[in-house]
């Protein structure tokens, strides 16, 4: 019996779990194809492990993301201080909306769709970031996909930045990451220093752009699209061979999208984030990607996860 209260969406077999309380953090996504559900996210088991989460299993990102030097930055002249969540490194991971309670709006599952709305109270209370915004997550389960749209207006006064992302680890049943394969699109990778802060070097890497085995190869690294100006849709795709099925990560690129991606794996290599974020780390410092929302203006962004069968 869970320990915890989730909202469940149904399409035919398939199956997604979001936890409002700790984040609206996404613990749990079955997909169908051809007759066959296989669970694509690495969820945690209790209350305990939602309440430490250390590798941010499932949350949402804003308003920055990855990490932020010293969890200080600069904007109109003021300073502002977000909580140091990485010690080790003096750095703020991830911004704060995990942190927040969100409320289920709109909850839909009947048939072969679902869908649900997730808000959060963005107030203007956390003291790093004293901005009001309408922020709402919204999910749509079909049997073979899962669509999540990322919504922020803007309710300050002045105009404000703004970092979006998403964190999922995703597995394909049991298999390790260590016997899967990896397809990026074309990118370049961050160089970081030991601090895994960005030097402001960006290299070329194609180590991925065909299908490749992922074998011990340790991830985490921040890519940037090679073309961030062009409206379209971008893929990242993840293979089990003995399985013989994939999963495809989508998201919406542009002047105005998803133009970066985290891959980070775990130690224990049974998930990988593969994270669509739009801007690079420290974004608030190096305003990489960074966006600024005018009073009232909204953001959108769009992702997305699909069952594949392997080429």
């Amino acid at each position: 019996m869970k320990d915890y209260d989730a909202v469940e969406l149904a399409a035919g077999a398939s199956r997604l779990e979001l936890v409002p309380e700790f984040g609206g953090l996404i613990n749990g996504l079955q997909l169908t194809l051809a007759g066959r559900t296989v669970e694509l996210v690495a969820g945690l088991p209790d209350r305990a492990a939602m309440a430490s989460n250390n590798y941010y299993r499932g949350v949402a990102l804003y308003p920055s993301l990855n990490r932020m030097d010293g969890g200080a930055y600069e904007h109109n002249g003021e300073r502002y201080q977000f909580v140091v969540n990485e010690t080790e490194r003096n750095n703020n991971l991830h911004g704060f909306l995990y942190t927040l309670a969100a409320a289920a709006e709109n909850l839909q599952s009947e048939g072969d769709s679902g869908s649900v709305s997730l808000r959060y109270p963005v107030d203007g209370s956390y003291p790093g970031y004293p901005f009001a915004a309408d922020v709402v997550m919204h999910y749509t389960l079909e049997e073979n996909s899962l669509v999540m749209e990322f919504e922020v207006t803007n309710r300050h006064a002045a105009p404000v930045p703004v970092g979006l992302g998403w964190h999922p680890y995703f597995c394909i049943g049991g298999t390790s990451v260590s016997d899967m394969l990896l397809q990026l699109p074309a990118v370049e990778a961050a160089q970081v220093n030991d601090r895994m802060l960005p030097t402001g070097e960006m290299v070329r890497f194609d180590a991925y752009d065909e299908p490749a085995a992922i074998a011990e190869r340790q991830f985490d690294h921040c890519f940037r699209l090679l073309d961030v100006k062009s409206s379209r849709r971008v893929s990242t795709r993840l293979w089990s061979p003995a399985d013989k099925l994939g999963l495809e990560v989508w998201q919406d690129a542009g002047e105005l999208g998803y133009n970066f991606i985290q891959v980070c794996i775990p130690p224990d290599r049974q998930s990988i984030a593969i994270e669509p974020m739009t801007c690079g780390i420290n974004a608030f410092n190096t305003g990489d990607g960074l966006l600024t929302l005018t009073p009232g203006q909204t953001l959108r962004t769009r992702c997305g996860v699909r069952l594949i069968n392997q080429p």
